[in-house]
């Protein structure tokens, strides 16, 4: 393998973990403002639902046929994080304070 196709794989590689490093902050700003408002009431249980089956169907497919592949874990396993925060404030909204 010469010097030009390792520069090309460094950049493909590149591309990937940028990629994957948007997709998994993609949840924090929603997951930051359930935790801030203590709600999640305005999202649609189905929406949820059908991220977090996604998500996870997904995580164990890339598992399952590429191994550790570190980019995109990174994606599914950001997105889950904020799924768990954003999921239980739908389940367990804080009381608002009068």
């Amino acid at each position: 393998m010469g010097n030009s196709d390792n520069i090309q794989l460094l950049f493909i590689e590149s591309i990937g973990w940028l990629g994957a490093i948007f997709f998994a902050v993609c949840g924090i700003p929603q997951a930051y403002q359930s935790w801030k408002l203590g709600s999640s009431r305005e999202l649609s249980a189905l929406f949820l639902w059908a991220w977090t089956m996604g998500e996870l169907l997904m995580t164990l497919y890339v598992i399952l046929k590429h191994g550790f592949d570190g980019p995109l874990l990174l994606n599914y396993v950001g997105n889950l994080i904020a799924l768990v925060v954003i999921i239980y404030y739908k389940i367990y909204p804080r009381a608002i304070a009068d």
